[in-house]
């Protein structure tokens, strides 16, 4: 489950982003890099769809796409968005209908970014 106040957090973010609010790329990468080394599974349902629509936008694409974003990092996005397709396909067995778009946002970030299993 996902506790304390890191949705509301990105929710707003991602809102921002959406609406077309600037954030310096450095700073959003430098952000996005911080929470790739805190971050891991399980992942809610409601994290995966919050991350999810903030790593959509144009914004993160660019940032996180740049040869800026160590290589490092970009891994750990990728076993990130690999953490949202186990969660997806786990709430897809309970709820098909209700994940349809969960599986969509997910296979669009495993386009923009892909998507590796965690090692072991």
């Amino acid at each position: 489950a996902t506790q304390g106040q890191g949705l509301p957090v990105f929710s707003a973010i991602a809102e921002k982003l959406r609406q077309g609010g600037v954030i310096d790329a450095a700073l959003l990468r430098y952000f996005i890099g911080g929470i790739l080394d805190v971050i891991g599974p399980p992942v809610s349902i409601p994290f995966v769809k919050v991350l999810g629509m903030m790593f959509t936008t144009k914004a993160c694409v660019d940032a996180l796409n740049s040869t800026f974003f160590d290589a490092k990092k970009k891994v750990l996005l990728s076993e990130l968005i690999g953490d949202f397709e186990d969660a997806v396909m786990e709430n897809e067995k309970q709820s098909p209908r209700a994940a349809a778009d969960d599986v969509a946002l997910v296979a669009n970030l495993r386009s923009m970014y892909g998507s590796k299993k965690r090692a072991s």
